[in-house]
C-alpha cells in the first residue's frame, strides 16, 4: 500500500509500512511539453536501454560493459533523484539511505517489491531481468547498470559508500548482497 501526507515543506510517503521524508514539489512547477509526453513509452525505452547495454559488451566486451554501465548507474543515480526531489536535507547513514533507496526503486516503478534483508536487497519484479532477451541473467551487463544506480541513489543520501554484488539473478528476481 502506497500512502502520502503533505506536511509544511516535506511529504511522508509511506509504503507498506516504511516511511520517507522527501522535501515537497509542487507537481504544477514541472512541465512537460504534450510534444515530449508522447515522444516514448517507458516499455520501449527499457528495452532500447537493454539492447544499448548489449551494443556496449559487444565494443568493449563483457568485462568493460558491466564497469562502463555500473558507472553509468552510479553517476545517473544522484542526478536522477536530484532532479526529483532537489537538495537531499540530510545526510543518513549507509543502513537507513538502503532503507530510503529500497523505497524509492519502488516508487519510481523500477520494481514492484524491494526489501532490504540483512545484509541484501532482494528485488522482485524488476524491469531490467523482464526485458534480457537471453537465458544468462546473471551475466547481462544491465543488471550492473541497476547496481550501480542503487549506489548512485545511497550516496546521494548518505557519506558513506555501498557496494553491491549480484547473488541471484532470474528473471524477475535479483538478489544484491550490500557491503
Amino acid at each position: 500500500m502506497v500512502s502520502y501526507l503533505a506536511f509544511q515543506e516535506n511529504i511522508l510517503l509511506t509504503i507498506n509500512q516504511s516511511s520517507l521524508w522527501i522535501p515537497k514539489v509542487d507537481i504544477c512547477d514541472v512541465k512537460i511539453s504534450p510534444r515530449r509526453e508522447a515522444m516514448v513509452d517507458p516499455h520501449i525505452l527499457v528495452l532500447a536501454i537493454v539492447d544499448m547495454s548489449e551494443g556496449i559488451r559487444t565494443l568493449i566486451g563483457n568485462k568493460g560493459a558491466k564497469a562502463v554501465l555500473r558507472d553509468a548507474g552510479r553517476q545517473s543515480g544522484p542526478k536522477l533523484l536530484e532532479s526529483l526531489i532537489g537538495h537531499f536535507p540530510e545526510v543518513l547513514d549507509k543502513e537507513e539511505a538502503l532503507r530510503r533507496t529500497c523505497m524509492v526503486i519502488e516508487v519510481l516503478g523500477f520494481a514492484k517489491s524491494v526489501k532490504k534483508g540483512d545484509g541484501n536487497i532482494v528485488i522482485e519484479e524488476d524491469i531490467f531481468t523482464e526485458a534480457i532477451m537471453e537465458e544468462n541473467l546473471s551475466d547481462h551487463p544491465i543488471i550492473y547498470f541497476f547496481e550501480g544506480l542503487i549506489e548512485g541513489f545511497v550516496s546521494f543520501m548518505s557519506d558513506q559508500k555501498v557496494t553491491l554484488v549480484p547473488e541471484v539473478v532470474e528473471r524477475g528476481k535479483i538478489v544484491y548482497k550490500y557491503l
